[in-house]
């Protein structure tokens, strides 16, 4: 089940409308009744409108987490804010959506962070991994939640050098079409190697993977051997 918190009716019916026939739905307007329906009804995902919570973000997830560690937080604000968006996810958040988001992509919003993944915008990776390779609160949890693979004993020498090349692109923040150039691959094929990659890692998620390879050095110095193999290959 999927909870709808937001004081906007125009926001819930949108997200109900999208949801018609998705998942079963349960509304939520006021803040003091949040808590009550997360301990009743322990929905998978909680659509959480930023006006909900008079913008209090992080001490607020936190409180609402502990009503239910299970439910997914998917965070929805007026517009991206970078410093915003790291600060809900290292506070507990799945997701981080502008509330004008498409049906389609609500949809599919909801399946991946019930599924454990995340759904962030992937100019968002690289600023993600870089809080986490600092200190603060929530950066220990943070990178257990994102980081530690389905099976932490698989050793790296599965991936094959042309997938570590990938990996490593991926730990940057690299979308396929970049890949594809820098290693003179179709786009189809980067994708091969991502799910072949998935399936070795134990991952579900590009972004798990991304903050995997910043935090084993053995990925990120692929990328300098990625980077200098496309230079060699544009000066021939």
């Amino acid at each position: 089940m999927v909870l709808l918190a937001s004081p906007s009716k125009t926001i819930r019916n949108r997200w109900q409308r999208a949801l018609t026939g998705f998942c079963p739905t349960h509304e939520v307007a006021e803040q003091f009744g949040l808590r009550q329906a997360l301990t009743q009804y322990k929905p998978a995902v909680l659509l959480l409108d930023s006006d909900l919570i008079q913008h209090r973000g992080t001490r607020q997830l936190a409180t609402l987490l502990q009503a239910n560690p299970h439910t997914r937080i998917i965070f929805f604000t007026d517009h991206f804010n970078d410093t915003e968006a790291i600060a809900v996810l290292k506070g507990g958040a799945r997701g981080y959506c502008v509330k004008k988001i498409s049906g389609t992509s609500l949809k599919k919003a909801v399946q991946a962070v019930k599924k454990g993944e995340f759904w962030i915008g992937r100019r968002l990776i690289p600023l993600l991994i870089e809080s986490l390779r600092g200190t603060g609160p929530g950066r220990n949890e943070m990178s257990m939640r994102c980081n530690k693979p389905a099976n932490s004993a698989v050793p790296l020498t599965v991936l094959s050098p042309r997938e570590l090349d990938v990996a490593s692109m991926i730990g940057t923040g690299e979308q396929n079409k970049i890949i594809s150039s820098h290693l003179s691959i179709s786009e189809k094929t980067v994708k091969a190697h991502l799910t072949n990659i998935f399936k070795k890692l134990g991952f579900s998620s590009r972004t798990q993977l991304a903050l995997f390879v910043r935090q084993n050095h053995s990925i990120s110095n692929s990328s300098t051997r990625v980077q200098s193999r496309s230079l060699l290959h544009a000066n021939q």
